[in-house]
């Protein structure tokens, strides 16, 4: 077990700028995140060090221990950050995705003239399906469900995790703004959102059994039937609106 008193990465502790330099802080801690995001896709959790880690971000190891949390917290923070960057990606995606499936999908429902402008479902739909796409797809996220799933399952069986309250955050108003132009149902749109979550993260942790019985274009066709069934509004709803 590493010895936090001991830099074995270097030696002894390079030359920083003064301590508190925010744009410093910053720098060092997106080459530990990025180095610790390849330490586990080479190796796993279990055998991933402080100074395996601290040699990949060019750093020792003390800073390493400095930044606090140890290792595990430094793999969970990598997840977030994972998490985060795809999940902004997918939400600005999703308006310019939506414009294609909607107008398919409408098309299908409607026939060839039917309007193809996306409602706020409709991208909110495309950007989940861009989510669970990237998040299923990402090096790291399979890491840790093939080597280290322990390690994930307090956020599904006990508490949700930053990342998971981000995407609550996030959605919340989507959905505010779906249910106040009618394209989604009436409803708490936290609660909505927080339902969302569990549904879509369920295709992410199980992607490898939904791959062995679906390909990829089925799965998220499905995805996004069972996202419109979930927001579409009801006949009563429709029937409020002005």
């Amino acid at each position: 077990m590493d010895d936090p008193t001991i830099d074995t990465a270097s030696g002894t502790e390079p030359t920083h700028p003064r301590a508190g330099d925010p744009s410093h802080a910053s720098t060092t801690d997106d080459a530990l995140l990025a180095a610790v995001h390849d330490e586990v896709i080479d190796y796993g959790v279990r055998r991933a060090t402080a100074t395996s880690i601290a040699k990949r971000a060019g750093v020792s190891r003390m800073t390493v221990y400095r930044r606090g949390g140890g290792v595990k917290q430094l793999v969970l923070d990598a997840l977030s950050r994972e998490f985060d960057t795809l999940l902004r990606q997918a939400l600005v995606d999703g308006a310019a995705t939506a414009t294609a499936t909607t107008r398919a999908r409408k098309a299908g429902e409607h026939g060839a003239d039917a309007g193809g402008i996306p409602t706020t479902r409709d991208r909110l739909a495309a950007a989940v399906v861009l989510g669970v796409r990237a998040l299923a797809g990402s090096t790291l996220v399979h890491a840790l469900l093939r080597h280290d799933p322990d390690l994930l399952v307090p956020y599904l069986v006990d508490r949700h995790g930053h990342s998971q309250q981000a995407f609550i955050r996030d959605v919340t108003p989507v959905i505010a703004a779906g249910i106040a132009d009618g394209s989604i149902r009436a409803g708490d749109p936290r609660i909505i959102a927080t339902v969302l979550l569990q549904a879509a993260q369920g295709f992410v942790v199980s992607s490898d059994i939904l791959r062995r019985e679906l390909d990829a274009a089925t799965l998220e066709v499905e995805l996004e039937h069972l996202i419109h069934g979930y927001l579409r509004p009801q006949p009563t709803d429709s029937q409020s609106q002005p």
